[in-house]
């Protein structure tokens, strides 16, 4: 049996076990007194980083003109596209530019877009998450740094994909609606209890 729980901010995965089977179980045991003929041990959940981001991430290279950064956008229907640049081979995030960025730097000030680079107008403050993080650690990047979008790197340091603040509530709001079977199995627990009785 396998159902989840939302604690403190963190998404626990609860298992079903025979007591005396499970270490944490026998800690329990010796705090708490005896347990029912089955216990349950919370552990904290590790999704699998490639389930929480996307990979086709829309990047450009930072030499590229405002002109391409826009068409780019257009096409690809998107407000933002990771700045990046070669290094050694690697494809390395270096910057972001928003189609905010585009109106309130350039047009807003009436700027002549034709010599503009994308470096030029990019923000260089760019928060990276590993592709090993946690989804409490990158709950807590965003939270910290107040954006909604993460670029991904590898272990080389490689641009991997892209994860939204979006995609966090999507996988967190379909194991959290898992709380709404739990009434359901409580009284198929019930049901059965009585029947042994009998």
């Amino acid at each position: 049996m396998k159902e989840f729980i939302l604690k403190f901010g963190t998404l626990y995965s609860i298992d079903a076990v025979h007591r005396y089977s499970n270490p944490a179980a026998l800690q329990y045991l010796a705090r708490h007194g005896p347990w029912p003929q089955t216990c349950t041990v919370l552990h904290p959940v590790r999704y699998p980083m490639k389930a929480l981001y996307s990979t086709g991430v829309v990047h450009l290279d930072r030499k590229e003109s405002i002109f391409e950064a826009a068409r780019l956008m257009r096409s690809q229907h998107v407000g933002d596209i990771v700045v990046t640049e070669r290094r050694a081979g690697r494809t390395v995030p270096c910057g972001i530019l928003t189609d905010r960025d585009i109106v309130v730097e350039v047009v807003a000030d009436e700027l002549p877009m034709s010599g503009l680079t994308v470096e030029d107008v990019m923000c260089r403050d760019l928060v990276l998450a590993s592709s090993h993080a946690s989804l409490d650690e990158l709950i807590h990047l965003m939270r910290q740094h107040g954006v909604r979008r993460i670029p991904v790197v590898d272990s080389d340091g490689n641009l991997a994909g892209i994860v939204s603040a979006d995609d966090l509530m999507e996988r967190v709001g379909q194991e959290v609606s898992q709380l709404a079977k739990i009434p359901r199995k409580q009284r198929k627990i019930e049901r059965e209890l009585l029947a042994a009785q009998r």
